[in-house]
């Protein structure tokens, strides 16, 4: 389990948790980040792709809720 913790969708996960729960939007931008560094060699772009579009979506979800 614990070599999952680079996969882009648990640190999607790891991003909106930190936005939308704890509303801690550096530890967001660390995940942030590290999504981005594990992207650039990850092997299915479509995967990669469809998370970037879900964590734009929380980023948005968090800024809605702070207006």
């Amino acid at each position: 389990m614990k070599y999952m913790k680079s996969f882009p969708s648990i640190l999607r996960t790891q991003y909106a948790i930190a936005l939308l729960s704890e509303n801690d939007s550096t530890k967001a931008e660390s995940y942030k980040d590290e999504f981005e560094r594990i992207a650039k060699t990850y092997p299915h772009k479509g995967d990669v792709e469809a998370d970037r579009e879900l964590m734009a979506h929380a980023l948005e979800t968090y800024h809605r809720k702070k207006s």
